[in-house]
């Protein structure tokens, strides 16, 4: 079971981020004013601590649910 609030905030609002640009790493990056590289690591930081890759389809849908049900 994933956690969301044992997760860096920053973390969580990054991938917020990413889930309302469509999974797009440049617009992402452009919205967080961070570099792609910064984005690229804290996506591979909420992979490592989840195990759950975001930049999929899947990953991003079963990421909303949870933070859906979470609410």
């Amino acid at each position: 079971k994933i956690d969301l609030n044992k997760i860096d905030e920053e973390v969580v609002n990054t991938i917020d981020a990413f889930c309302r640009n469509n999974l797009h790493l440049a617009d992402t990056a452009r919205e967080c004013f961070i570099h792609r590289n910064t984005l690229s690591y804290r996506l591979d930081k909420f992979y490592k601590e989840t195990g759950l890759d975001v930049r999929t389809l899947n990953g991003a849908v079963t990421y909303l649910i949870i933070k859906m049900a979470a609410l």
